[in-house]
Protein backbone atom coordinates (compact mmCIF):
# COMPACT_ATOMS: atom_id res chain seq x y z
CA UNK A 1 0.00 0.00 0.00
CA UNK A 2 1.57 3.20 -0.98
CA UNK A 3 2.21 5.80 1.47
CA UNK A 4 -0.46 8.69 1.65
CA UNK A 5 1.07 12.20 0.52
CA UNK A 6 0.76 15.48 2.46
CA UNK A 7 -0.88 18.06 1.18
CA UNK A 8 0.46 21.72 0.77
CA UNK A 9 -1.57 22.70 3.46
CA UNK A 10 -0.34 19.86 5.87
CA UNK A 11 3.31 20.51 5.11
CA UNK A 12 2.72 24.61 5.93
CA UNK A 13 1.11 23.62 9.87
CA UNK A 14 3.78 20.88 9.95
CA UNK A 15 6.54 23.89 9.57
CA UNK A 16 5.03 26.23 11.41
CA UNK A 17 4.57 23.94 14.48
CA UNK A 18 8.28 23.37 13.88
CA UNK A 19 8.97 26.67 14.03
CA UNK A 20 6.97 27.19 17.35
CA UNK A 21 8.53 24.26 18.95
CA UNK A 22 11.86 25.83 18.90
CA UNK A 23 10.65 28.90 20.13
CA UNK A 24 11.05 29.60 24.06
CA UNK A 25 8.58 31.59 25.63
CA UNK A 26 5.03 33.48 24.73
CA UNK A 27 1.89 33.10 22.28
CA UNK A 28 2.16 32.54 19.36
CA UNK A 29 -0.93 32.96 16.62
CA UNK A 30 -1.06 32.34 12.84
CA UNK A 31 -2.97 31.97 9.73
CA UNK A 32 -2.76 28.74 7.43
CA UNK A 33 -3.51 30.09 3.73
CA UNK A 34 -6.42 28.49 1.77
CA UNK A 35 -8.72 29.03 -0.75
CA UNK A 36 -11.92 27.59 0.45
CA UNK A 37 -11.64 29.01 4.91
CA UNK A 38 -8.84 31.38 6.82
CA UNK A 39 -8.00 28.99 9.99
CA UNK A 40 -6.56 30.87 12.60
CA UNK A 41 -4.80 28.82 15.48
CA UNK A 42 -3.18 30.18 18.73
CA UNK A 43 -0.39 27.89 20.27
CA UNK A 44 0.97 28.42 23.67
CA UNK A 45 4.29 27.30 24.34
CA UNK A 46 4.57 27.99 27.60
CA UNK A 47 3.60 24.06 28.50
CA UNK A 48 6.44 21.89 30.90
CA UNK A 49 8.87 20.40 28.62
CA UNK A 50 9.32 16.94 29.32
CA UNK A 51 12.50 16.07 31.15
CA UNK A 52 15.28 13.81 28.68
CA UNK A 53 17.17 11.85 31.19
CA UNK A 54 18.96 8.91 30.12
CA UNK A 55 20.42 6.33 32.28
CA UNK A 56 23.36 4.07 30.62
CA UNK A 57 23.39 1.55 33.36
CA UNK A 58 23.74 -1.22 30.74
CA UNK A 59 27.03 0.29 29.73
CA UNK A 60 28.85 -0.01 33.18
CA UNK A 61 27.82 -3.58 33.53
CA UNK A 62 28.85 -3.83 29.85
CA UNK A 63 32.32 -2.02 30.79
CA UNK A 64 32.68 -4.11 34.23
CA UNK A 65 32.42 -7.40 32.20
CA UNK A 66 34.93 -6.34 29.74
CA UNK A 67 37.28 -4.99 32.17
CA UNK A 68 36.87 -8.41 34.92
CA UNK A 69 37.68 -10.52 31.29
CA UNK A 70 40.57 -8.68 30.56
CA UNK A 71 41.98 -8.71 33.59
CA UNK A 72 41.42 -12.32 33.98
CA UNK A 73 43.48 -13.18 30.81
CA UNK A 74 46.25 -10.56 31.64
CA UNK A 75 46.51 -12.69 34.97
CA UNK A 76 46.13 -16.35 33.29
CA UNK A 77 48.98 -14.67 30.19
CA UNK A 78 51.22 -13.61 33.25
CA UNK A 79 50.96 -16.96 35.23
CA UNK A 80 51.79 -18.70 32.40
CA UNK A 81 54.82 -17.13 31.00
CA UNK A 82 56.26 -17.40 34.69
CA UNK A 83 55.54 -21.18 34.65
CA UNK A 84 56.92 -21.75 30.96
CA UNK A 85 59.67 -19.77 32.17
CA UNK A 86 61.05 -21.16 35.30
CA UNK A 87 60.68 -24.74 33.55
CA UNK A 88 57.94 -25.45 35.69
CA UNK A 89 55.19 -26.17 33.08
CA UNK A 90 56.83 -27.91 29.54
CA UNK A 91 54.95 -27.08 26.51
CA UNK A 92 56.15 -28.81 23.24
CA UNK A 93 57.91 -26.68 20.72
CA UNK A 94 58.18 -23.87 23.06
CA UNK A 95 61.17 -23.28 25.28
CA UNK A 96 63.14 -20.43 26.67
Amino acid sequence: MSKKRRTKREKIQASLRREIQFTKSGTYSFTLPSSNTPVATTISSNLPRPVNVRTYTHVVTDVRKTLITTSALLILNYALSILVQNHILRIPYLGF
